[in-house]
Protein backbone atom coordinates (compact mmCIF):
# COMPACT_ATOMS: atom_id res chain seq x y z
CA UNK A 1 0.00 0.00 0.00
CA UNK A 2 1.60 3.53 -0.61
CA UNK A 3 1.34 5.79 1.99
CA UNK A 4 3.38 8.74 0.78
CA UNK A 5 4.79 9.77 -2.45
CA UNK A 6 7.35 12.84 -2.15
CA UNK A 7 6.00 13.25 1.36
CA UNK A 8 2.34 13.89 0.74
CA UNK A 9 -0.31 11.31 0.80
CA UNK A 10 -2.79 10.15 -1.87
CA UNK A 11 -5.55 12.12 -0.45
CA UNK A 12 -3.38 14.86 -0.35
CA UNK A 13 -2.50 14.48 -3.96
CA UNK A 14 -5.95 14.30 -4.60
CA UNK A 15 -6.53 17.80 -3.24
CA UNK A 16 -3.88 19.20 -5.79
CA UNK A 17 -5.68 17.30 -8.48
CA UNK A 18 -9.37 18.80 -7.64
CA UNK A 19 -9.81 21.53 -9.83
CA UNK A 20 -8.90 18.92 -12.51
CA UNK A 21 -11.23 16.69 -12.13
CA UNK A 22 -14.17 16.39 -14.09
CA UNK A 23 -16.35 13.20 -12.63
CA UNK A 24 -18.91 13.10 -10.14
CA UNK A 25 -18.23 9.67 -8.28
CA UNK A 26 -15.75 9.46 -6.25
CA UNK A 27 -14.36 6.44 -7.80
CA UNK A 28 -14.14 7.66 -11.14
CA UNK A 29 -12.44 10.87 -9.27
CA UNK A 30 -10.06 8.14 -8.50
CA UNK A 31 -9.72 6.74 -11.91
CA UNK A 32 -9.13 10.49 -12.93
CA UNK A 33 -6.73 11.58 -10.42
CA UNK A 34 -4.17 8.98 -11.53
CA UNK A 35 -4.60 10.03 -15.17
CA UNK A 36 -3.69 13.85 -13.93
CA UNK A 37 -0.69 12.76 -11.33
CA UNK A 38 1.95 13.11 -14.72
CA UNK A 39 0.70 16.93 -14.71
CA UNK A 40 1.05 17.32 -11.37
CA UNK A 41 4.08 15.20 -10.53
CA UNK A 42 6.31 15.95 -13.63
CA UNK A 43 9.34 14.33 -11.75
CA UNK A 44 11.70 11.93 -12.94
CA UNK A 45 12.57 10.21 -9.98
CA UNK A 46 9.99 10.31 -6.29
CA UNK A 47 10.15 8.77 -3.31
CA UNK A 48 7.52 6.62 -2.31
CA UNK A 49 6.88 5.02 1.42
CA UNK A 50 4.65 1.78 1.34
CA UNK A 51 3.48 -0.47 3.64
CA UNK A 52 3.91 -3.83 3.35
CA UNK A 53 1.14 -6.65 4.34
CA UNK A 54 3.43 -7.60 7.50
CA UNK A 55 3.25 -3.67 8.20
CA UNK A 56 6.82 -3.69 7.56
CA UNK A 57 7.38 0.40 6.03
CA UNK A 58 9.87 0.74 3.26
CA UNK A 59 11.14 3.68 1.48
CA UNK A 60 11.90 3.53 -2.33
CA UNK A 61 12.76 5.08 -5.45
CA UNK A 62 10.27 5.22 -8.14
CA UNK A 63 11.28 5.96 -11.57
CA UNK A 64 8.28 6.83 -14.28
CA UNK A 65 8.46 5.48 -17.27
CA UNK A 66 8.08 8.43 -20.22
CA UNK A 67 7.51 7.02 -23.78
CA UNK A 68 7.37 9.68 -26.40
CA UNK A 69 7.05 8.97 -29.89
CA UNK A 70 10.69 9.11 -31.02
CA UNK A 71 12.23 7.59 -28.05
CA UNK A 72 14.17 5.12 -29.04
CA UNK A 73 12.92 2.24 -26.58
CA UNK A 74 9.50 2.12 -28.42
CA UNK A 75 11.54 0.21 -31.14
CA UNK A 76 12.83 -1.96 -28.06
CA UNK A 77 11.99 -5.93 -28.40
CA UNK A 78 9.93 -6.06 -25.39
CA UNK A 79 7.72 -2.68 -26.31
CA UNK A 80 7.35 -4.16 -29.95
CA UNK A 81 6.05 -7.71 -28.31
CA UNK A 82 3.58 -5.75 -26.07
CA UNK A 83 2.14 -4.27 -28.77
CA UNK A 84 2.00 -6.85 -30.91
CA UNK A 85 -0.02 -8.79 -27.96
CA UNK A 86 -3.60 -9.28 -28.57
CA UNK A 87 -5.96 -9.70 -25.97
CA UNK A 88 -8.71 -12.06 -26.21
CA UNK A 89 -11.80 -13.33 -24.92
CA UNK A 90 -11.55 -16.28 -22.54
CA UNK A 91 -13.94 -19.16 -21.64
CA UNK A 92 -13.97 -22.08 -20.22
CA UNK A 93 -16.22 -24.75 -17.89
CA UNK A 94 -16.17 -24.18 -14.31
CA UNK A 95 -18.74 -26.81 -13.75
CA UNK A 96 -18.07 -29.17 -16.40
CA UNK A 97 -21.45 -28.94 -18.66
CA UNK A 98 -23.36 -26.98 -16.19
CA UNK A 99 -21.65 -23.61 -15.19
CA UNK A 100 -19.75 -21.83 -18.26
CA UNK A 101 -17.19 -18.85 -17.54
CA UNK A 102 -16.74 -16.08 -20.06
CA UNK A 103 -14.25 -12.96 -19.45
CA UNK A 104 -14.55 -9.80 -22.20
CA UNK A 105 -11.67 -7.59 -21.49
CA UNK A 106 -12.85 -5.06 -23.84
CA UNK A 107 -14.90 -4.44 -26.50
CA UNK A 108 -12.20 -2.23 -28.50
CA UNK A 109 -12.15 -4.23 -31.82
CA UNK A 110 -14.95 -7.01 -33.13
CA UNK A 111 -13.33 -9.71 -32.45
CA UNK A 112 -14.02 -10.03 -28.92
CA UNK A 113 -17.90 -9.93 -28.70
CA UNK A 114 -17.56 -12.51 -31.81
CA UNK A 115 -15.23 -14.32 -29.78
CA UNK A 116 -17.58 -14.37 -26.68
CA UNK A 117 -20.47 -15.50 -29.06
CA UNK A 118 -18.63 -18.59 -29.67
CA UNK A 119 -18.53 -19.58 -26.01
CA UNK A 120 -22.34 -18.74 -25.48
CA UNK A 121 -23.02 -21.43 -28.34
CA UNK A 122 -20.42 -23.88 -26.72
CA UNK A 123 -22.40 -23.22 -23.75
CA UNK A 124 -25.71 -23.18 -24.88
CA UNK A 125 -26.81 -26.38 -22.33
CA UNK A 126 -25.50 -24.93 -19.39
CA UNK A 127 -27.79 -24.23 -16.51
CA UNK A 128 -25.95 -20.91 -15.55
CA UNK A 129 -23.30 -19.04 -17.38
CA UNK A 130 -20.77 -16.19 -15.56
CA UNK A 131 -19.95 -12.79 -18.05
CA UNK A 132 -17.02 -11.45 -16.66
CA UNK A 133 -16.90 -7.94 -17.73
CA UNK A 134 -14.40 -6.28 -14.99
CA UNK A 135 -11.53 -3.99 -16.70
CA UNK A 136 -14.46 -3.61 -19.68
CA UNK A 137 -14.18 -0.13 -20.61
CA UNK A 138 -16.06 -0.52 -23.45
CA UNK A 139 -15.60 0.04 -27.91
CA UNK A 140 -18.35 -1.24 -30.41
CA UNK A 141 -21.74 -1.68 -29.24
CA UNK A 142 -22.45 -5.63 -29.23
CA UNK A 143 -25.40 -6.22 -30.25
CA UNK A 144 -25.51 -9.20 -31.48
CA UNK A 145 -24.31 -10.47 -28.41
CA UNK A 146 -26.83 -8.89 -26.18
CA UNK A 147 -29.81 -11.08 -28.69
CA UNK A 148 -27.53 -14.39 -27.57
CA UNK A 149 -28.78 -13.75 -24.02
CA UNK A 150 -32.15 -11.82 -24.18
CA UNK A 151 -35.23 -14.55 -23.89
CA UNK A 152 -37.85 -11.72 -23.41
CA UNK A 153 -38.37 -8.01 -24.92
CA UNK A 154 -35.50 -5.41 -24.40
CA UNK A 155 -35.51 -1.98 -25.40
CA UNK A 156 -32.78 1.08 -26.16
CA UNK A 157 -31.55 3.89 -23.69
CA UNK A 158 -34.03 6.67 -23.76
CA UNK A 159 -31.46 9.55 -25.42
CA UNK A 160 -32.03 13.32 -26.09
CA UNK A 161 -29.32 15.62 -27.90
CA UNK A 162 -29.77 19.47 -28.97
CA UNK A 163 -29.32 17.68 -32.78
CA UNK A 164 -32.44 16.60 -33.77
CA UNK A 165 -31.14 15.68 -37.22
CA UNK A 166 -28.29 13.78 -35.62
CA UNK A 167 -30.76 11.93 -33.16
CA UNK A 168 -33.12 11.10 -35.89
CA UNK A 169 -29.77 9.81 -37.95
CA UNK A 170 -28.84 7.99 -35.72
CA UNK A 171 -31.67 5.52 -34.83
CA UNK A 172 -32.62 5.51 -39.02
CA UNK A 173 -36.36 6.64 -38.17
CA UNK A 174 -37.27 4.01 -35.46
CA UNK A 175 -38.57 4.41 -32.53
CA UNK A 176 -40.34 7.86 -30.83
CA UNK A 177 -38.85 11.12 -31.32
CA UNK A 178 -40.31 14.10 -29.65
CA UNK A 179 -39.33 17.49 -29.57
CA UNK A 180 -38.52 18.81 -26.09
CA UNK A 181 -40.78 21.21 -24.72
CA UNK A 182 -38.32 24.15 -24.77
CA UNK A 183 -37.63 23.46 -28.65
CA UNK A 184 -33.49 22.80 -27.32
CA UNK A 185 -33.52 19.20 -28.96
CA UNK A 186 -35.20 15.94 -29.22
CA UNK A 187 -35.85 13.14 -27.38
CA UNK A 188 -35.82 9.18 -28.46
CA UNK A 189 -37.46 6.46 -26.72
CA UNK A 190 -37.07 2.85 -28.78
CA UNK A 191 -39.08 0.46 -29.48
CA UNK A 192 -39.38 -2.79 -27.66
CA UNK A 193 -36.97 -5.30 -29.29
CA UNK A 194 -38.55 -8.94 -29.84
CA UNK A 195 -35.96 -11.96 -28.69
CA UNK A 196 -34.02 -13.54 -32.06
CA UNK A 197 -33.29 -16.75 -32.86
CA UNK A 198 -32.97 -18.82 -30.28
CA UNK A 199 -31.27 -17.17 -27.12
CA UNK A 200 -29.37 -18.73 -24.39
CA UNK A 201 -32.36 -20.14 -21.69
CA UNK A 202 -30.02 -20.20 -18.69
CA UNK A 203 -29.56 -18.35 -15.26
CA UNK A 204 -26.94 -15.35 -16.18
CA UNK A 205 -24.56 -13.66 -13.74
CA UNK A 206 -22.62 -10.71 -14.59
CA UNK A 207 -19.40 -9.76 -13.16
CA UNK A 208 -18.67 -5.87 -12.81
CA UNK A 209 -16.31 -2.98 -11.39
CA UNK A 210 -15.83 0.51 -11.19
CA UNK A 211 -13.89 0.51 -14.84
CA UNK A 212 -16.78 -0.88 -16.86
CA UNK A 213 -18.20 1.57 -19.33
CA UNK A 214 -19.32 2.92 -22.80
CA UNK A 215 -19.67 -0.04 -25.11
CA UNK A 216 -19.69 -2.44 -21.73
CA UNK A 217 -22.50 -0.44 -20.45
CA UNK A 218 -24.32 -1.07 -23.58
CA UNK A 219 -24.53 -4.68 -22.66
CA UNK A 220 -25.77 -4.14 -19.25
CA UNK A 221 -28.39 -2.29 -20.14
CA UNK A 222 -31.06 -4.94 -21.14
CA UNK A 223 -30.05 -7.05 -18.11
CA UNK A 224 -30.72 -4.33 -15.58
CA UNK A 225 -33.91 -3.12 -17.33
CA UNK A 226 -35.12 -6.60 -17.76
CA UNK A 227 -34.08 -8.67 -14.54
CA UNK A 228 -32.43 -10.70 -17.07
CA UNK A 229 -29.15 -11.39 -15.66
CA UNK A 230 -27.89 -10.65 -11.63
CA UNK A 231 -25.33 -7.95 -11.27
CA UNK A 232 -22.11 -8.67 -8.79
CA UNK A 233 -19.41 -6.36 -8.06
CA UNK A 234 -18.97 -2.55 -7.92
CA UNK A 235 -20.59 0.14 -9.13
CA UNK A 236 -19.71 0.59 -12.96
CA UNK A 237 -18.84 3.67 -14.52
CA UNK A 238 -21.90 5.80 -15.87
CA UNK A 239 -20.63 6.36 -19.55
CA UNK A 240 -21.87 7.13 -22.76
CA UNK A 241 -22.07 10.50 -24.94
CA UNK A 242 -21.00 9.60 -28.28
CA UNK A 243 -18.65 12.04 -28.35
CA UNK A 244 -17.63 14.23 -31.11
CA UNK A 245 -13.79 14.86 -31.11
CA UNK A 246 -12.02 17.87 -32.16
CA UNK A 247 -8.09 18.08 -32.68
CA UNK A 248 -6.17 20.90 -32.29
CA UNK A 249 -2.69 20.77 -32.99
CA UNK A 250 -0.90 18.31 -29.36
CA UNK A 251 -5.46 18.50 -27.93
CA UNK A 252 -8.01 16.67 -28.69
CA UNK A 253 -11.71 17.26 -26.70
CA UNK A 254 -14.42 14.74 -26.65
CA UNK A 255 -17.94 16.35 -26.52
CA UNK A 256 -20.48 14.40 -25.59
CA UNK A 257 -23.39 14.45 -28.46
CA UNK A 258 -26.59 12.90 -26.57
CA UNK A 259 -27.52 12.03 -22.90
CA UNK A 260 -28.35 8.80 -21.75
CA UNK A 261 -30.87 7.47 -19.56
CA UNK A 262 -32.37 4.46 -18.52
CA UNK A 263 -35.08 3.23 -21.10
CA UNK A 264 -38.01 4.73 -18.44
CA UNK A 265 -36.27 7.57 -18.14
CA UNK A 266 -33.97 6.99 -14.72
CA UNK A 267 -30.81 8.92 -15.03
CA UNK A 268 -27.83 6.75 -15.83
CA UNK A 269 -24.64 9.24 -16.84
CA UNK A 270 -22.47 9.71 -13.84
CA UNK A 271 -24.42 7.18 -12.34
CA UNK A 272 -24.34 4.06 -13.26
CA UNK A 273 -25.47 1.12 -12.45
CA UNK A 274 -25.91 -0.33 -8.99
CA UNK A 275 -24.90 -4.31 -8.47
CA UNK A 276 -27.36 -6.37 -7.28
CA UNK A 277 -24.67 -7.54 -4.57
CA UNK A 278 -22.32 -5.49 -3.96
CA UNK A 279 -18.84 -6.65 -3.67
CA UNK A 280 -14.86 -5.83 -4.09
CA UNK A 281 -11.98 -7.53 -3.76
CA UNK A 282 -9.99 -6.84 -1.08
CA UNK A 283 -6.23 -6.13 -0.20
CA UNK A 284 -6.21 -9.71 0.89
CA UNK A 285 -7.78 -11.56 -1.92
CA UNK A 286 -5.40 -9.85 -4.18
CA UNK A 287 -2.35 -11.19 -1.69
CA UNK A 288 -4.11 -14.34 -1.81
CA UNK A 289 -4.40 -14.48 -5.64
CA UNK A 290 -8.59 -15.27 -5.00
CA UNK A 291 -11.48 -13.63 -6.38
CA UNK A 292 -14.22 -13.28 -3.85
CA UNK A 293 -16.12 -11.54 -6.65
CA UNK A 294 -16.04 -14.83 -8.39
CA UNK A 295 -16.82 -17.06 -5.42
CA UNK A 296 -19.96 -15.15 -4.73
CA UNK A 297 -21.43 -15.45 -7.97
CA UNK A 298 -20.66 -19.10 -7.44
CA UNK A 299 -22.46 -19.18 -4.04
CA UNK A 300 -25.43 -18.15 -5.73
CA UNK A 301 -25.52 -20.83 -7.97
CA UNK A 302 -25.73 -23.02 -5.60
Amino acid sequence: MIERIDGLSPDEWMEKAEPYATMPKIQAREMQWQWNMPLLWNVHEAALRVRKRNDKVLDLKYRPLRIVVDDPRNDSPKMVKDQKRREHTEGRWIREGEVGYIRIPSFGEPHYADEALSYVRQYDSARAMIIDLRSNGGGYTPETLIEAFMDRPYRWWTETSPNIGYLHRRHSGSGKLTILPDGAGARYEGDWIEPSGRPFAGKVIVLVDRYVGSAAEDFLMPFKDTGRGILVGETTWGSTGQPVYLNYQDLQVGIGAIRAYMPDGTPFEGVGFQPDIPISRSRDDLYLGRDSVLEKALQLLE
